[in-house]
């Protein structure tokens, strides 16, 4: 079980952990909650890689969203890949958030209001059987969803230190982001297909994909220093340069046979095209030693799903995260 919450909502996804324990007589080790001790990832792993594959792996995927969370880079993430992904995913609403803060692809799920006792009661059942386990008497666990309850129905409160109106109350917990072209802290991103405005989002409710788009692509490393690393990329990003250099979106080590600007990804919005909503190029940026896409040199080349991108002996593997860009 995969619960996608942003840390400020700690003390709500302590509540839902709680209760899915005493409901279900659910191990800690079935559970995984990044932000709670006893549930995080283990010492040494790396993030985004088990990230990804829990996220996949996951029988049963909760989204606790939020107005926090809205602003928290991985849970969108990891809603995507989710969502892209084609596996269960249960949208859970709480502290504000309703049914029409649920845009983007995730806008024909059902979700259910933790603000509701009847529906975290569905919610406990549904799981239940979902995972075929027995489900404890009511009695022994509806003090815990009374907690759940009262958590959910909390103010909402911002990821920066600072609730939605204004006081310096969050719960500790940061965020760093691992998408190539995430926003600054505190920022958002104007484009035209999600937002018409451009104002910060501190006083705005839940507008999910709006902070940092919607999740189109993973570039995995298959080999060299870098090893097992992930670049994600959003439709806004615009454009990603691979290459030695730091100022890259994406910079890698090792090889000098890898030119300090190799070559570049750039994202183009195609909205007449239904099922292909984005194009993703790579384009060879003057490099010395030339990019290979599938074993093949190209200047200029349009990407699809797992297609094998080649610069100097490195090997990066393209893995479009949303069924409907797969061409």
């Amino acid at each position: 079980m995969f619960i996608s919450h942003q840390s400020a909502d700690i003390s709500l996804t302590r509540a839902i952990v709680q209760l899915l324990e005493k409901a279900l007589k659910l191990p800690a080790r079935r559970i995984r909650c990044t932000s709670l001790d006893g549930y995080r990832l283990p010492v040494g792993a790396d993030t985004d890689a088990q990230l990804l594959r829990e996220v996949f792996a996951a029988r049963v995927f909760f989204g606790v969203i939020t107005p926090s969370s809205s602003a928290s880079q991985y849970v969108l993430f990891e809603l995507g890949a989710r969502w892209g992904a084609k596996t269960p995913l249960a949208p859970l609403l709480a502290r504000g958030a309703n049914y029409k803060d649920i845009t983007g692809p995730l806008a024909g799920l059902s979700a259910l209001q933790l603000s509701d006792r009847n529906q975290v009661l569905q919610l406990i059942e549904d799981t239940a059987q979902h995972l075929e386990t027995r489900l404890e008497p009511l009695s022994s666990f509806q003090k815990a969803v009374d907690e759940v309850v009262a958590q959910a129905s909390r103010p909402a409160r911002a990821i920066f230190g600072k609730d939605l109106n204004g006081s310096d109350e969050a719960e500790p917990g940061s965020e760093s982001s691992t998408l190539v072209g995430a926003a600054p802290p505190g920022e958002r991103f104007a484009d035209p297909a999600y937002d018409d405005t451009a104002t910060s989002h501190s006083s705005e409710k839940c507008a999910f994909a709006k902070l940092i788009g919607e999740p189109l692509a993973g570039l995995f490393v298959e080999n060299g220093p870098d090893s097992g690393k992930w670049f994600f990329i959003t439709n806004m990003t615009g454009r990603v340069r691979v290459g030695r250099s730091p100022s890259c979106e994406v910079t890698v080590s090792g090889d000098p046979r890898i030119s300090r600007s190799h070559c570049r990804i750039e994202i183009t919005r195609t909205p007449e095209k239904e099922t292909q909503p984005y194009t993703l190029t790579i384009i060879d940026a003057g490099s010395g030693n030339g990019t290979l896409i599938n074993g093949s040199e190209a200047q200029r080349h349009e990407l699809k799903h797992l297609d094998l991108i080649q610069i100097g002996d490195l090997r990066i593997q393209l893995h479009i995260l949303s069924p409907i860009h797969r061409h």
